[in-house]
């Protein structure tokens, strides 16, 4: 997959050096735009180019070369967007310094960018990530970050008191003791949530995941007693019965990585009854495809 630029000059230096004359369609999807200038004041010839339609999961080589006499020779004096192109945008640019390849005319000179697209490294990354719901107000997930990973995750809230009843959202409870009872203000949301599944990678930088696992919640409302005479015999908990869920609990969100930054968005259910926010922050590691081990 070619395109090509003639050098129209027969002179050196020129005003315009370059002038596009043939631009495949194998990477029409990929390469658009493609314009020249020479930059009088630093004598480089820069190749400016559109990168479209490049996804995360392809990566682009971009190989300038001149062609003189039906001989092609690849540039070696570049900089900038050449080589391995992981990512799209507009106004990509090639620095060729001819004067360092011993070229010091241009006349009859054919330049020629060899274009080849194949599939990029899939990145891979730990991470972890503190978390927390309405339910499990603390928690951890750990994870990995590839094309599909996996992850585990725990939130924990506040510990289960000790109770004897229950009662309802009328305020009845089943209270037998001798004496009465006010239900007061206090609310206590306690549970955990215990999940694990797969990570699959959506894009760059964003992952889905979907895990599964067990989970528990209850609400208790704390009362007061008191004996006949009304002076108060103490404060207890009575479990609210409308929400006492134990069982199944299923996670679905997605992760962003920001560099080295972890966002956690999602949303959790406990036997399909009861829906919470998760939210999450945290790290992850480099990429450790490419950390290398010496012996």
């Amino acid at each position: 997959m070619y395109f090509s630029i003639f050098i129209q000059s027969a002179k050196w230096p020129a005003a315009v050096l370059f002038c596009l004359l043939t631009y495949l369609s194998a990477i029409a999807q990929t390469v658009e735009n493609i314009r020249t200038s020479f930059d009088q004041s630093k004598q480089l010839m820069l190749i400016y180019y559109d990168l479209k339609g490049l996804n995360y999961k392809q990566e682009i080589k971009i190989i300038p070369e001149i062609t003189s006499g039906g001989t092609s020779l690849p540039l070696k004096s570049l900089s900038g967007d050449f080589g391995l192109v992981t990512r799209g945008g507009k106004n990509k640019t090639v620095f060729w310094d001819p004067f360092k390849e011993g070229i010091n005319s241009l006349a009859g000179i054919q330049i020629k960018i060899k274009t080849e697209i194949k599939d990029a490294e899939i990145p891979r990354f730990w991470g972890a990530i503190l978390q927390g719901s309405s339910t499990g107000s603390f928690g951890v997930k750990v994870m990995q970050l590839n094309r599909i990973g996996f992850f585990g995750g725990v939130r924990v809230g506040k510990k289960t008191p000790y109770y004897r009843y229950t009662v309802n959202n009328a305020g009845g409870m089943d209270y037998i003791e001798s004496g009465v009872y006010t239900i007061g203000s206090e609310r206590r949301l306690a549970g955990y949530v215990i999940t694990t599944g797969p990570i699959f990678q959506m894009t760059r930088n964003m992952y889905a995941y979907l895990g599964m696992g067990y989970g528990t919640e209850q609400l208790f409302w704390q009362y007061q007693s008191y004996n006949f005479n009304k002076n108060p015999t103490g404060r207890y908990w009575a479990l609210n019965e409308t929400i006492n869920r134990k069982g199944l609990t299923a996670d679905i969100g997605a992760v962003v990585r920001v560099g080295r930054l972890l966002v956690d968005l999602g949303l959790s259910t406990i036997q399909f009854k009861s829906f919470q926010i998760i939210g999450g922050i945290g790290l992850c590691s480099k990429n450790q495809n490419r950390v290398k081990f010496f012996m």
